[in-house]
């Protein structure tokens, strides 16, 4: 029977490599066990909106104005925000008057209110004499919201404030958006409506039930009465719209301002 010699510094070097080996595969699983890392979180979001007896919405809220319970017990209140970082603006603007120049001379200063938002806010711009026309669809691109501002007069043409405004909230629908999203009309107008058939009533129920505020800028037109000059009182539920879904009402001017060039 033949037989194999081992040189003994072989064998120990073989030993030495594989036990080397063994170090290393076991250095190697531990280092994977402990890049392993199971995290859990318990993070709920409570979207809440805060209304007076009215309806309308309270702002400048803080979190210590919250207070979050559980089967009566207290809970810690980890992150608030009072959910501006979000938004989708619409300009609802009237081109059937006197207000087109006014929006002409702002157009610059309305857009520099979506500049403060957040990026992946949205604005669009819409515009109205007695129907609604989209002049830039929800957008990203002050750009292509800028070109909205650009529009004819419509002369001779009427006015339907209620319908396009029951018609701008239409454009929110099917919108996918962010948690939290806040929604907003931009409504400007002389307040004059001489076409529209829907009532205001159905106008804010739908916006309250869809989150949307509107914020009313009335450019007044003045008239003679009793000797001096006042506002010609807009149409009915035209205050309301703002006063009723969480905006605010505007009037730009006054009999003086009126009078000067």
């Amino acid at each position: 029977m033949g037989s194999v010699m081992f040189n003994p510094s072989v064998k120990i070097a073989f030993i030495a490599t594989l036990l080397l080996f063994c170090v290393v595969l076991t250095a190697t699983a531990q280092e994977n066990e402990e890049e392993v890392v199971r995290v859990r979180t318990d993070l709920v979001t409570v979207p809440a909106i805060v209304t007076d007896a009215h309806g309308r919405r309270i702002f400048g809220l803080r979190q210590s104005d919250f207070a979050l319970k559980s089967d009566n017990k207290t809970l810690k209140v980890d992150f608030f925000s009072a959910g501006t970082a979000h938004v989708a603006l619409a300009f609802l603007l009237d081109a059937s008057g006197s207000a087109r120049d006014y929006l002409l001379r702002q157009r610059e200063t309305a857009l520099s209110l979506f500049a403060r938002f957040a990026p992946g806010s949205r604005v669009a711009v819409l515009r109205f004499n007695d129907t609604l026309e989209i002049a830039a669809p929800f957008t990203t691109s002050i750009e292509l919201a800028r070109a909205g501002f650009q529009f004819p007069a419509g002369a001779n043409r009427r006015t339907a404030i209620i319908d396009s405004a029951l018609g701008a909230l239409h454009t929110f629908d099917g919108r996918t958006s962010v948690q939290q999203e806040r929604r907003i009309v931009i409504l400007t107008s002389d307040g004059l409506d001489t076409a529209s058939i829907k009532k205001p009533s159905d106008v804010i129920r739908q916006a309250r039930e869809q989150a949307i505020s509107f914020y009313v800028i009335h450019f007044p037109i003045f008239s003679p009465r009793n000797g001096r000059l006042a506002p010609r009182s807009p149409v009915n539920g035209f205050r309301e719209l703002a006063e009723k879904t969480g905006g605010r009402y505007f009037m730009a001017g006054n009999a003086r301002y009126a009078l000067v060039p």
